[in-house]
């Protein structure tokens, strides 16, 4: 399971939602898309890097590699990247969906 994964099935049915109408309203093409593909193109597309950056800067000794992609997820669902919204979705991933997999949680 990849991280795009792990944060998908950490958002709520209504944020997934909410994140496939808002992206898909400015990019058509997407449309019946997965939310774990597109934060994998907006993550390697360096989308929202300069507000990623900042917020990295502002959280550095909190930072796993976990947080950057969900502060994208954040950021389409919300319209705005707030750390208290990221630290929420973030505390919902399942212990059993990462055991394991500390190569992701560490970057």
């Amino acid at each position: 399971m990849d991280m795009y994964l792990l944060i998908q099935g950490a958002m709520t049915e209504d944020e997934r939602k909410t994140f496939l109408a808002n992206f898909t309203r400015a990019n058509p093409s997407w449309d019946g898309a997965h939310v774990a593909d597109v934060l994998a193109s907006l993550h390697d597309g360096d989308m929202y890097c300069g507000e990623v950056d900042e917020l990295y800067m502002a959280h550095k000794r909190q930072w796993t590699y976990l947080t950057g992609t969900a502060a994208i997820a954040v950021q389409v669902v919300h319209g705005k990247m707030e750390w208290n919204l990221i630290h929420e979705l973030l505390g919902r991933l399942h212990i059993a969906d990462v055991m394991g997999k500390r190569d992701i949680l560490r970057g």
